[in-house]
Parts: C-alpha cells; structure tokens; sequence
C-alpha cells in the first residue's frame, strides 16, 4: 500500500525533496528522504516531525473527526460513531505506516480519550492517559525505561497542563486564527513537556526548534491530512492534480523554513550536562507551574476540563 501511495503523489506531481517529505510525514516511507533534509532538521531541534508518531496520528484523527461532525447528537450510539469511526481510520493509517511503536502508543492513548468521550460520565484527561500507560506496561513493563515511551506521555501530559492556559493569553473570533494559535500553543506546550527528558538524555537545548515549531507544527497539520487525501484519490484525477499543487507548496514551505533557520547562529546549545536528579527536579516544578496556572488540582480535573474541550488540544488527543 506504501509502494502504491507513494507512486499516486508521483503522479500528482511531486518530486525531489518535496516527494521524500511528503511520503515520510504521509506514510512513514523515509527512503526518499534526502539526507540534507534529514541533518537540517535535526540540526534545529524538529526532527520528530518526520518520524511517526502522535503528532501524525493527531492530525490524521483531527481531520476525520471533522468529517464526522454531521453524526450529531449525545446518545451513546452516535457518540460512538461520531468518535469511534475516525479511530478505526487512525488504526488503518498506524497499519499503513507500519505500526512503529510510537504509532501504537499513540492510537492506545487515543483510544481511552477517544473512550472518555463516548462514556457517559466527566471527561477525565489525565485518567485516560494513565490508563493507556496501564495498559502499555501490563503488555512490555520494560517499555517504562523506553526513551519513546518516556517522550510520549511526557509530550501528552504537557498539552493537558499547558495548551489550555497558554490559549487563554490570546483571544480572537477569527476561526483560522483560533485555529493557528491552538496548534502553536499545543506544539509549545508539548516542547514544555519534554524539556526535561531533551536535556538529560540529549544534552541539547533547541533555542530556534521552540520558534521554528510554531510555523512547521501548523504546516505539518495541513500537510498530512491533504497527503492521505491526495493517497485516497484517483491517480491523474483533476482533483489529485490539484491537491497535488496544494501539498508541494506545504512541502517546499517547510523546507524553506528548515532551510532558513539551520543558518541562524546558535541554533542549538549543545554539551548541556544533567543529572537525573536536577531533571527530575525539573520536572517536577513544570508540574507544580502547570497545575499553577490551571487554578490548582481540582480546577484542573473538574472545571479545566470544559475549557480544554475547545480548545485543538481536545481534538487531537
């Protein structure tokens, strides 16, 4: 099925980097991946966004789970089609990507927050992602000690403590806006998450990586759902053809960005020594900070939730 899609956005006209781009943030295919694309996104602090994981797999649920707003209404069985049909799309594609690990945590965590909207009953965030981390390690104990699986619940829990806050520092009607400024705060707040597991086990700290996300996290959310769209068309179609034009334009834009900031001067600080026990302490006072600015622990389990319902957060986890 890779080998297939791969061969429609040829079709649909693109080529070169923007090819490799497309099909490694699509389909998890990094052949075609040119290795100067490869060192200039690691060189500033995003290279994540090419390898699959949860932030994919949020944008793939996000866009089918916008199809699906016609199914309307609160029964539990709309409910469970409005939020359980986009979560068997995210398995397909997790399949199609070749189930990597951390496309399986990611569709495990989705499907306890996907579960916590179908059930009747509160909301409850932080219970279902520590419900997939049960889960998780009743099946691999040892991946408590896996770096993917430590960046993962990391990354999940900075969101839930920081999107909602960060969110309310700016406020617009405008809806693509709302929408720009929720997947910065997201991408932001996922960055404070993992901070301090960046700096102990890598010794690096992205100075242009934490800026450098705000721009390619939104194009990144375009891209991959227009990607698997394009991989749904007919080849040669005047709609793939389009669609085609749309996705090389994402994709020369993130290079171009990638391109433009490798050059900027102290792009990262590197050598940056941490003890586990300054990294742990670290942790734990982003912690108290998040729970701080959410009003404290039961605003933050009880009242936090209705407001993290609207923002982009809540949708892609």
């Amino acid at each position: 099925i890779r080998q297939c899609v791969v061969e429609r956005f040829r079709i649909a006209g693109l080529k070169g980097n923007e090819l490799g781009l497309v099909a490694a943030l699509s389909v998890g295919d990094r052949k075609l991946l040119s290795p100067e694309i490869r060192q200039t996104f690691s060189k500033i602090g995003i290279a994540h966004v090419l390898a699959l994981s949860g932030l994919h797999v949020g944008f793939v649920y996000g866009a089918l789970l916008l199809l699906c707003r016609f199914i309307s209404g609160n029964t539990l069985l709309r409910r469970l089609f409005r939020y359980g049909l986009p979560l068997l799309g995210v398995v397909f594609f997790a399949l199609v990507a070749g189930g990597a690990p951390s496309l399986v945590r990611a569709v495990v965590m989705l499907f306890f927050f996907s579960l916590s909207y179908i059930l009747p009953g509160r909301r409850a965030s932080f219970s279902a992602l520590a419900g997939a981390a049960l889960c998780l390690l009743l099946y691999d104990p040892r991946a408590l000690f896996s770096i993917g699986f430590q960046f993962s619940f990391a990354a999940v829990a900075g969101i839930l403590l920081f999107a909602s806050p960060l969110m309310g520092l700016v406020r617009t009607h405008h809806k693509i806006l709302h929408y720009c400024w929720g997947l910065a705060c997201v991408s932001l707040a996922a960055q404070v998450g993992t901070l301090p597991l960046q700096l102990y086990y890598f010794g690096v700290l992205p100075t242009v990586g934490l800026v450098i996300n705000l721009v390619v996290i939104p194009l990144a959310s375009v891209l991959v759902p227009a990607a698997v769209i394009l991989a749904l068309l007919p080849g040669g179609c005047f709609a793939a053809t389009a669609l085609g034009i749309g996705v090389v334009w994402l994709a020369k834009s993130m290079d171009s960005v990638s391109a433009l900031a490798v050059r900027l001067p102290y792009a990262q600080i590197e050598g940056i020594e941490v003890s586990a026990w300054i990294a742990a302490v670290f942790a734990l006072g982003i912690v108290l900070l998040g729970v701080a600015a959410n009003g404290g622990v039961s605003r933050l389990l009880a009242g936090g939730k209705r407001r993290m319902q609207r923002t982009p957060s809540a949708r892609y986890l």
